[in-house]
């Protein structure tokens, strides 16, 4: 036997066969835990007895159980069973709409994965840039006012630094 996972829907809680003795429960999660990636579980009464450890005519019993139609059951395919006898043991009849259905989930988990992390790429990325443009405007300004500190000072500006400066005093006048 080889290791396997199985998803177990939270929905089992609500379903028909919940309300079945706790035998039943048992040796059905055992299926599904056994359950290959078809849905096919081989095995014979008495290892699916100890697997699920129950008795043999438990395991019997809920057997019976799973093999018959469930006028209860949420899913109308195959009038409800859940298993039927197999070459080497027994299929689980509905295991391939579970089976897409934890695929599904899984896509969607991953994409929503994918996305947090590419959001917090860009977030990085936004945050780094506006402290670099920050930086670079801070730059200017300190290049700006060393060229007007030194313009008023030496009182030999270029037309353009004249210009920034005098506008410079101005503002300091305005104070």
């Amino acid at each position: 036997m080889t290791d396997g996972y199985t998803k177990l829907f939270s929905s089992i809680v609500t379903s028909s066969i919940w309300g079945e003795n706790p035998s039943t429960c048992k040796v059905w999660i055992t299926l599904l835990a056994l359950a290959n990636q078809h849905g096919e579980v081989s095995a014979s009464v008495p290892g699916l007895a100890r697997a699920a450890v129950v008795s043999i005519e438990e395991c019997e019993a809920a057997l019976e159980v799973l093999t018959a139609p469930d006028r209860y059951s949420r899913t109308s395919e195959f009038d409800g069973r859940r298993i039927e006898p197999s070459g080497s043991g027994w299929l689980i009849l509905n295991h391939a709409m579970y089976r897409r259905k934890a695929s599904e989930e899984a896509r969607r988990e991953q994409a929503a994965e994918r996305k947090r992390r590419q959001r917090s790429r860009e977030s990085r990325t936004r945050h780094a840039l506006s402290q670099q443009a920050e930086a670079e405007a801070e730059a200017e300004a300190e290049a700006a006012a060393a060229r007007d500190t030194k313009c008023a000072l030496s009182g030999s500006c270029s037309h353009s630094e004249s210009s920034i400066a005098a506008a410079a005093a101005i503002g300091e006048g305005a104070e």
